[in-house]
């Protein structure tokens, strides 16, 4: 909380938790996705784990252009996929969110 309350912190188009950099999609096995799911090499940073923040000023976008179709079944990249649309490109790691 002290973070957000920083005034250096940004008040919009935040997107605040452990970081997972430059992921890489597995095609088998229990977080297997398929090429047709996801046809890139690379997985966007997202922010996978416990939990993450999104400030309020994303949600309503995000919602928008959620496909429930088609969502990808791994939410935590789902997520980073639809704030890489958005053009969100500062991914903000924090210590204080712990996978494990």
């Amino acid at each position: 909380m002290d973070y957000l309350r920083n005034p250096d912190t940004p008040k919009t188009e935040l997107y605040l938790g452990y970081v997972r950099y430059n992921g890489k999609p597995h095609r088998e096995g229990k977080y297997a996705v398929s090429v047709e799911e996801y046809n890139k090499t690379r997985y966007p940073d997202v922010c996978g784990g416990v939990g993450y923040v999104l400030l309020s000023d994303l949600v309503p976008k995000m919602v928008q252009m959620f496909d429930a179709r088609k969502p990808l079944k791994l939410e935590d990249v789902y997520i980073g996929t639809l704030v890489e649309r958005l053009g969100v490109t500062d991914v903000r790691h924090h210590q204080g969110f712990r996978p494990f």
